[in-house]
């Protein structure tokens, strides 16, 4: 049926599309010298679209993965991001940019008959020479999200309107800026 063959096509374009776009992230660190090695990342929102993650807006950041090879079968990868996001303010709702960042270390070892991967240990067959970061760094660009995002700005308007109706608008306070209506439940104590 042609509407078969459309919509094969279709998945088979945006995995082609997704595959080549990711290929930026692929180590070869099978003909790397013992040493260090630095290689410089640029992810955007075009990153983020492969991942269908939606709540980074406007991401614009620089990754440097800084490769530590002591040996042929042993490496120690340093991420380091830097850059800002847009997120929504959470008492105001408005979009905000925020920095990101952070450091974050992975060891990857070659082994054959190797356990299961750890939370920072990477185990790879012996024969391996390459890994993609792809996922890596999506990974830690998650973790490098603020995890409370309110407005930077000293009483900024939408939050202190947002604060006046979770308040109940009433803004009825004694003297010591607490609420009165809590006085009975203080009492239970």
């Amino acid at each position: 049926m042609p509407w078969q063959k459309n919509i094969y096509l279709t998945f088979a374009s945006q995995f082609f599309l997704k595959v080549f776009h990711l290929q930026d992230f692929t180590i070869n660190f099978g003909r790397l010298k013992p040493g260090k090695h630095v290689f410089d990342f640029q992810v955007d929102d075009t990153f983020f679209a492969h991942f269908q993650l939606d709540s980074m807006l406007n991401c614009r950041s620089q990754t440097r993965l800084t490769i530590d090879k002591p040996k042929a079968n042993l490496m120690d990868w340093n991420f380091a991001i830097a850059g800002r996001s847009d997120f929504p303010c959470d008492r105001c709702n408005d979009v905000l940019s925020y920095p990101i960042g952070g450091n974050y270390e992975v060891i990857v070892k070659l082994e054959d008959g190797a356990s299961q991967d750890e939370d920072d240990i990477i185990f790879l067959p012996s024969d391996s020479y390459e890994y993609n970061i792809a996922q890596l760094v999506y990974d830690f660009h998650l973790l490098s999200v603020p995890f409370k995002k309110e407005c930077l700005r000293q009483d900024h308007p939408s939050c202190l309107e947002a604060n006046r109706i979770l308040n109940g608008g009433s803004g009825n306070q004694n003297g010591n800026g607490l609420d009165p209506r809590w006085n009975e439940l203080r009492k239970l104590l």
